[in-house]
């Protein structure tokens, strides 16, 4: 791979250490990837809406590209577009997250699960030339956008969902290190820090 820019590195790595939870080893990291400012589409994206509410937490959870590069909320759901780590993972594990994916039939979901003004939940899944969106308010109260008790769609939609959420979990990165929250104007791998929605591949 090439060297990271250190000029970019400068702008981007600063220590989120507290509230990433990874203390002083921050500052130890030697990124490999950290430069790339490509604009290809991640293979999976996981991204939270959120809606008409007030203050909600929203943007990126999870992204990963067919070379093993990622990028990822430290708290996972609980934080969604907060505390970002770049790093990367074997290709190995995203050939096993591919066919993890493709196994639970996502691709072939035909319709969102989404409530008018509720926050929700977008998967993006590419592979094969093919783009697969789908988004759900990640809510199982009977009748509220759905009720798996009477709606066997439903039930397939959820199975779905939630093995490619814990297929996305179970991938193991090999390096990580901290992105700014405040690297106005830095981008990494097309993805817009400061302003997430300008990310082309995820308006695309």
């Amino acid at each position: 791979m090439n060297p990271p820019n250190r000029n970019h590195l400068s702008r981007i790595l600063l220590g989120l250490a507290a509230s990433a939870g990874i203390g002083c080893a921050i500052a130890a990291l030697a990124p490999t990837d950290a430069g790339k400012n490509s604009d290809q589409a991640p293979v999976l994206v996981i991204w939270h809406n959120p809606g008409n509410s007030i203050n909600a937490d929203q943007g990126l959870e999870f992204a990963i590209w067919e070379d093993g590069g990622m990028l990822f909320s430290a708290g996972g759901a609980c934080s969604p577009g907060k505390h970002l780590l770049a790093g990367s993972c074997e290709k190995d594990e995203v050939r096993v997250l591919l066919n993890a994916v493709h196994a639970t039939g996502f691709a072939d979901l035909q319709r969102d699960w989404a409530v008018p003004c509720s926050s929700s939940t977008t998967i993006v899944f590419r592979s094969q030339g093919r783009v697969t969106r789908r988004t759900w308010h990640e809510n199982l109260r009977p009748g509220f956008g759905g009720d798996i008790n009477v709606d066997a769609d439903y039930r397939k939609f959820i199975s779905s969902w939630k093995r490619v959420r814990g297929a996305a979990s179970s991938v193991a990165p090999k390096e990580v290190y901290a992105i700014a929250a405040d690297a106005a104007g830095d981008v990494y791998r097309g993805y817009d820090i400061t302003e997430p929605r300008r990310t082309k591949w995820w308006r695309d």
